[in-house]
């Protein structure tokens, strides 16, 4: 089994597989929540309602990508 990569968001806190994350999507150009998918040899998906995306490591940055606060219940 491969392992799964963990990579410093856009705040440089810690984000991994399966996080969930706000992110400027590259797809419509709307902030939105999503969850990152296999996060794997340079690249990740990132998983909202109606999409999946294809991001680079270094596009971190460039799309605001940042881990979701947990929200109390």
């Amino acid at each position: 089994m491969r392992k799964m990569d963990a990579i410093k968001d856009c705040d440089k806190g810690k984000i991994a597989t399966g996080d969930i994350v706000w992110f400027q999507s590259k797809i419509d150009g709307m902030v939105k929540k999503g969850k990152i998918r296999h996060m794997t040899g340079g690249s990740f998906g990132i998983e909202d309602s109606r999409h999946i995306a294809l991001y680079q490591y270094k596009e971190v940055d460039k799309y605001q990508i940042r881990k979701a606060k947990h929200e109390s219940k």
